[in-house]
């Protein structure tokens, strides 16, 4: 039924052999032996929505009648035959769950089904197959669902977010008093014509000799790319006096400053987000793998800190610029307290501060264990607007700029005198290798914000900026001057549960980007779950994912990835989180996993 869910107006056939659906690129009406063509509004249609919420529940009500736990023995064939199936045709990962797993599954997997007949019911008019009277068209099977971005965003509930959320994705949102900004300067055109852009962007072409991780993806013998298995390990978990960890950040630390080789920094609190005492955590380990105790950042700091940023600046020439120092942006509320105030079921939420505010700089020559005086390198300066950032800085090669993205937020009325100067995205440029700091660019869109940027440099020496937005997709922007200037933001292929993502630009010009595999925001897990990592070999065009992380639960959230590469992998921390309706407590934390890369191929050009 996910598949039927995700298929809004497409024509998917099913092959029981391989026990999937597949895309099919014009409407068939023959198909093939052994194959069904599934119609929008037809029995079939309904009948495959039901199956997997029917086999799961069967599951369920067997392993409850047994007087055995789940903890204590195996599933037998049968039970793992009805678990596979009822699962949208996905992998069960483990021979053991527990029976809360069992019953988040069958919840879930209902939850699904009833929409995907309330899209068949509403939407079956857009998409049909022909029946008699008239030739045979004929289709080519396509790729399976989940290498393909289909389907639309889903309206937003009328019910409270206790996360904050619409209030204030309403307050970034353009409305009748906005003032106009000031004029900016144009957008630097390219220097280069589209043809040599086009070739120096697209590296998986068979006639380039460059090295590609997209090439030595390993394929099916029906060309599709097999998934590479994850190691996924606990850098933190909640518990005792935390109970919200967030918004994490990960660099490898200068060989000089400590034995470890690498700090991961998050933001967290004793209750929710944005509570005065929250505060920045940290914690290193030498491998990835195993990590030490996480303890306080020792900032001084009078309100919320929000959004750390880690950063080694690069060597010059033979000398390390800072002498091995690691640099930690991060945001301190400044004002905007939103009241407490109590929900429609009595649960009451304390006063809590808008995201963002000063950004300040702090800075740590011992891995860690000291750090420097904050000095603030741009400041909350009109009291209405604080200012926000998420993702890290990038060096660009051409004119040695660095470029730290950021955003303007504003805070919901109750908590900030919101002035009439709208919300924009932009970035922060240092050309005198972090000295001084200049906002550049006033990047918005209608309708939507604009936030979270992540920034990469492609091939072509361009930097690529994408952008949450509440429209299911990533918006993107680019910048051809080392983001002095940037153009407007247009929509992408790449779904989006307006949640961050991160990109990074990889050794071989390729990029890598780690997502939720999502458009959908509205359902309670259906947005930050399905955590994935894609490339893309031609500067962000297209995307193929090449790791499935996690998938999250009816319970959890799965989100907010950070990556960073290492060599022949990629290290991938995000935050783990119960679901805010459902006061799960501390059960969350931070994560990391581990995507293994197969050496670049080099091709031999044409």
């Amino acid at each position: 039924c996910d598949r039927a869910r995700r298929g809004r107006g497409s024509v998917f056939v099913y092959s029981p052999q391989r026990n999937r659906f597949s895309k099919v690129a014009t409407k068939m009406v023959n198909p093939p032996p052994g194959r069904r063509v599934v119609r929008k509004g037809g029995e079939l249609g309904w009948a495959t929505a039901f199956m997997g919420a029917l086999l799961t529940v069967f599951g369920a009500a067997h392993l409850l009648t047994s007087s055995e736990t789940i903890a204590e023995r195996s599933l037998n064939p049968q039970e793992l035959t009805a678990l596979h199936r009822a699962h949208h045709a996905r992998r069960v990962h483990t021979a053991r769950a527990p029976l809360l797993s069992l019953v988040e599954e069958a919840v879930e997997t209902i939850e699904e089904a009833v929409e995907a007949v309330d899209i068949i019911t509403h939407h079956h008019h857009h998409n049909h197959v022909e029946e008699g009277g008239g030739a045979d068209v004929q289709g080519q099977e396509g790729e399976d669902l989940d290498d393909v971005v289909i389907g639309k965003r889903l309206q937003m509930p009328d019910e409270d977010e206790e996360d904050g959320d619409i209030e204030l994705r309403q307050a970034n949102q353009d409305g009748e008093d906005v003032e106009p900004l000031p004029e900016q300067p144009p957008a630097a055109l390219p220097k280069l014509s589209k043809e040599v852009r086009k070739q120096l962007l697209d590296v998986c072409s068979r006639n380039d000799s460059r090295p590609s991780y997209f090439k030595s993806l390993s394929r099916s013998p029906r060309g599709k790319v097999e998934q590479i298995k994850s190691r996924i390990h606990w850098v933190s978990r909640d518990g005792g006096n935390i109970r919200y960890s967030h918004m994490s950040t990960i660099s490898r630390l200068p060989a000089s400053a400590t034995p470890n080789r690498w700090m991961v920094v998050w933001q967290t609190s004793s209750t929710i987000e944005g509570v005065s005492d929250q505060h920045l955590s940290m914690s290193t380990s030498v491998d990835g793998a195993k990590w030490d105790k996480a303890r306080q950042v020792p900032i001084r700091q009078k309100q919320a800190l929000w959004s750390p940023v880690l950063f080694v600046p690069p060597q010059q020439g033979d000398k390390q610029l800072g002498g091995g120092e690691v640099w930690l942006f991060y945001t301190e509320s400044t004002n905007c307290l939103r009241p407490a105030r109590k929900l429609n079921n009595g649960y009451k939420i304390p006063p809590r501060y808008a995201p963002g505010g000063d950004v300040k700089l702090v800075k740590s020559s011992d891995g860690g264990h000291t750090w420097s005086t904050p000095s603030v390198i741009m400041t909350q300066t009109d009291g209405a607007v604080p200012k926000v950032i998420a993702n890290q800085v990038v060096v660009h090669r051409a004119t040695g700029n660095w470029v730290l993205p950021y955003w303007r937020e504003k805070a919901p009325p109750e908590a900030c005198k919101n002035s009439k100067t709208p919300a924009f995205a932009g970035a922060l440029v240092s050309t005198d290798r972090g000295r001084s700091w200049h906002p550049k660019g006033q990047i918005r869109v209608s309708g939507t914000w604009l936030i979270e940027g992540t920034a990469a440099e492609r091939s072509d020496g361009s930097i690529a900026c994408l952008f949450r937005t509440s429209r299911g997709k990533l918006y993107q922007s680019l910048s051809f001057d080392g983001g002095e200037s940037w153009t407007g933001a247009s929509p992408t292929s790449v779904p989006n549960p307006d949640s961050k993502v991160n990109a990074i630009s990889l050794t071989t010009g390729e990029l890598a980007l780690a997502f939720n595999d999502s458009p959908d925001s509205t359902k309670i897990n259906k947005g930050r779950a399905r955590l994935r990592v894609a490339v893309s070999c031609d500067g962000g065009q297209r995307w193929v994912t090449i790791s499935e992380l996690e998938e999250g639960s009816l319970r959890m959230y799965i989100h907010y990835p950070t990556a960073v590469q290492d060599g022949d992998r990629l290290l991938v921390v995000y935050s783990v989180m119960g679901h805010p309706h459902l006061h799960l407590g501390d059960v969350g934390g931070i994560k990391i996993a581990e995507v293994p890369l197969q050496q670049p191929i080099q091709s031999d050009a044409a």
